[in-house]
């Protein structure tokens, strides 16, 4: 049984797994972020704007989320490093 699944069914968010979902967040967003500084870059140079968002996308599997393509699996999730 997965962790979100557990503190719905009970109705409870512990601190630490608010505080956890929270820098889970924040890194994702910052890797949006950072193809968007990418995309400024390498303006004009397709070819190095991919190579950067390649290597940047990359970084979401650190979150221990994982998917088969339709569904997320949060089971593993947890706080990259």
């Amino acid at each position: 049984m997965c962790v979100i699944h557990c503190c719905t069914q009970y109705g409870i968010l512990t601190n630490k797994y608010i505080k956890m979902e929270k820098e889970i967040i924040e890194y994702l967003w910052q890797i949006i972020d950072d193809i968007d500084t990418a995309s400024d870059m390498a303006k004009g140079n397709n070819v190095a704007y991919r190579n950067m968002v390649e290597k940047l996308q990359k970084k979401r599997w650190n979150t221990g989320i994982t998917t088969d393509g339709y569904k997320l699996d949060l089971t593993k999730m947890k706080v990259p490093k």
